[in-house]
């Protein structure tokens, strides 16, 4: 029974030890980088330009800041 367990829990750790290296590998591959804030809000403001949409980062940052609970009409047309 003993070694039962201790066979198990080898096998779990192994378990955890693939999964942390798929996750590993997949960051690896998909994140290349970090990316500074000031190129984010750059972008963001290059993809707003392009759909001709005049928002700024404060609009963006008010709008997420809403309690959409509070704002019982936000749905009324």
């Amino acid at each position: 029974m003993v070694i039962d367990l201790i066979e198990s829990e080898k096998l779990r750790q192994h378990e955890r030890y693939v999964q942390k290296l798929r996750e590993s590998e997949t960051e690896e591959e998909y994140c290349k980088g970090a990316i500074s804030q000031a190129a984010l809000d750059e972008r963001i403001e290059r993809l707003y330009a392009g759909l001709n949409v005049s928002h700024t980062r404060q609009d963006i940052d008010d709008f997420a800041l809403i309690d959409w609970e509070e704002e019982e009409d936000w749905l009324d047309p």
